[in-house]
C-alpha cells in the first residue's frame, strides 16, 4: 500500500503549501481586514469557486484555488465566465503571493 503524498499546491514565503492551508491563510487576511466571506464546502452543482466575499463596496469576489501548475477545468472557466459576466470579480489563484496581488487591486477600487 503506497502513503498518500501531498503535493505543493501554493506558496508562502516561497515554500510549498497545501491548497486546505493557503484557504486558510487567505481567509486569514480576510478576517483579518473584515471581509464577509464564505468558504465554499459543498454546492449544489459542480465547477464553484472555492471562497465567496464581498468587497466594501458589495461587489461578489469569488476565487478558485488551484495547484502551482493547475488549471481551472472548462465547467470551472464557464462558470467564472459567468461571474464576470454577471458584473462580479473572478480570480484563479495559484500562490499566495498571487492572493496578496489580486487584494490589491481589489482594494484599490475601494
Amino acid at each position: 500500500m503506497r502513503d498518500k503524498v501531498k503535493r505543493p499546491l501554493g506558496l508562502i514565503k516561497g515554500k510549498c503549501i497545501t491548497e486546505a492551508k493557503l484557504q486558510h491563510k487567505c481567509i486569514q487576511y480576510l478576517k483579518k481586514h473584515n471581509y464577509y466571506y464564505v468558504k465554499v464546502i459543498a454546492a449544489t452543482h459542480a465547477g464553484v469557486p472555492d471562497l465567496f466575499f464581498l468587497t466594501r463596496k458589495g461587489q461578489a469576489v469569488f476565487m478558485e484555488f488551484k495547484r502551482l501548475t493547475g488549471k481551472v477545468s472548462p465547467l470551472q472557466a464557464a462558470n467564472l465566465k459567468k461571474i464576470q459576466d454577471s458584473r462580479g470579480l473572478a480570480f484563479v489563484i495559484h500562490s499566495y503571493e498571487e492572493f496578496l496581488e489580486a487584494m490589491k487591486s481589489i482594494e484599490a477600487q475601494e
